[in-house]
């Protein structure tokens, strides 16, 4: 709740899109939807995940897809996009980065919540290098399994 909280804020979508990446159960779809945001796309690589997603009631889109199939999807550039629990331990790398940030249309925010380990890790930095985007900082959003979870978050240029 406290990242789509923080997103939101950041985010000036003017009724564009918003594209939930990794959106699984739908949970920060229907946090962003409480926090005025209506147009939302989710991306789930898994079909029983978006089964699930669309019970919220909250997506007018869903997609089957991994964050490296994100470019040259139908519907985007989104607005804006969020990535919750998408790239951590077991799941996508963080040189998948770049796909996320170019599947948000320039002047457009890509928000990200990493924990704190991985953020530290030398993946963070090469990803940076090679996205399309200008880093606007971090805010801590939460803990989990020990760490601290922040919320980062890029301009796309």
């Amino acid at each position: 709740e406290a990242a789509a909280c923080r997103f939101a804020k950041a985010s000036t979508v003017d009724g564009g899109a918003v594209l939930d990446i990794g959106c699984g159960t739908g949970f920060v779809g229907a946090a962003l939807s409480r926090h005025g945001m209506a147009a939302l796309v989710g991306v789930d690589p898994s079909r029983e995940m978006l089964v699930r997603c669309r019970t919220k009631g909250v997506y007018t889109q869903l997609h089957a897809a991994k964050v490296d199939e994100l470019d040259g999807m139908a519907g985007l550039p989104a607005a804006a996009a969020i990535a919750v629990g998408v790239f951590t331990h077991g799941h996508a790398p963080l040189a998948h980065l770049p796909h996320a940030a170019r599947a948000v249309q320039p002047g457009g925010v890509l928000g990200v919540v990493l924990r704190e380990d991985i953020a530290a890790s030398e993946a963070f930095p090469a990803a940076l290098a090679s996205m399309s985007a200008r880093y606007t900082g971090r805010v801590p959003v939460g803990r989990f399994d020990g760490q601290t979870l922040d919320l980062h978050t890029w301009h796309r240029i």
